[in-house]
């Protein structure tokens, strides 16, 4: 990253040792890749009180550099669901408001 990739190439004919031109190739500054999660799930127990843990691979990021959020489902929020605030960890204790909802974790890289 930050860096250009140069080649340099001379053909030489195998057979007479005939040497040809040499082609010189240089590319644009490689520049890093938007970070970006790979894979996403959420692993524990669906029972009160328990502990869930959201667990990211990422690409170009580090977890802890990362943005975290959990959402509750509700039928009356305009995109379906709304923001458990104060839950910016990879882990949520479920509680009673939980239960009978659909949960969602959001990681932004």
């Amino acid at each position: 990253v930050g860096y250009r990739i140069c080649t340099r190439l001379q053909p030489v004919r195998g057979h007479d040792g005939l040497v040809g031109d040499v082609v010189e190739r240089k590319t644009s500054v490689i520049a890093p890749s938007p970070p970006r999660v790979l894979d996403i799930c959420v692993e524990g127990n669906l029972v009160e009180e328990a502990q869930l843990t959201g667990v990211v691979r990422l690409l170009g990021a580090e977890e802890d550099f990362c943005l975290f959020r959990w959402y509750r489902e509700d039928p009356e929020a305009k995109d379906g669901c709304t923001l458990i605030h104060g839950e910016t960890l990879c882990t949520h204790v479920l509680t009673g408001e939980d239960v009978g909802k659909r949960l969602v974790f959001e990681c932004i890289p």
